[in-house]
């Protein structure tokens, strides 16, 4: 049986080291598929807000807001709600290539700290499976 724990997670790489660059932050999004779902969140903050990415399609918008209704789960808080195990093959690869795509945009909200949620020293709750 499989159980769900909430465990504390620092935004930080693996290392722990911050990410000093976007080309740090852009490396790290190929090998971590959970700030991949942090970074699509984050841009879905900013994209409410009405922070405007002149450089994001509409279709990649509305892809980002469909894919933050599932991970967030209708948290107002727009927290984290699913885990890596609980998100498809498809949709991740969707999380990856948006994260990635935007990449730029990403490192800016972190290193701006735009998101009290997705910034340097931030942490938050994650559902981790044991």
């Amino acid at each position: 049986m499989t159980s769900f724990i909430p465990e504390l997670v620092d935004l930080r790489n693996r290392s722990g080291i911050k990410w000093s660059s976007e080309d740090d932050f852009c490396s790290a999004s190929y090998t971590d598929p959970e700030l991949c779902l942090n970074a699509v969140c984050a841009l879905y903050c900013q994209q409410i807000s009405g922070k405007k990415f002149s450089s994001m399609s509409k279709i990649d918008k509305k892809r980002i807001a469909a894919l933050e209704v599932f991970l967030c789960d209708g948290d107002r808080k727009n927290k984290l709600k699913k885990t890596i195990s609980e998100v498809g093959p498809e949709d991740l690869w969707r999380y990856k290539t948006l994260s990635i795509q935007y990449y730029r945009q990403i490192y800016g909200i972190y290193h701006n700290k735009k998101d009290h949620l997705f910034c340097p020293g931030a942490a938050i709750w994650k559902l981790s499976s044991s």
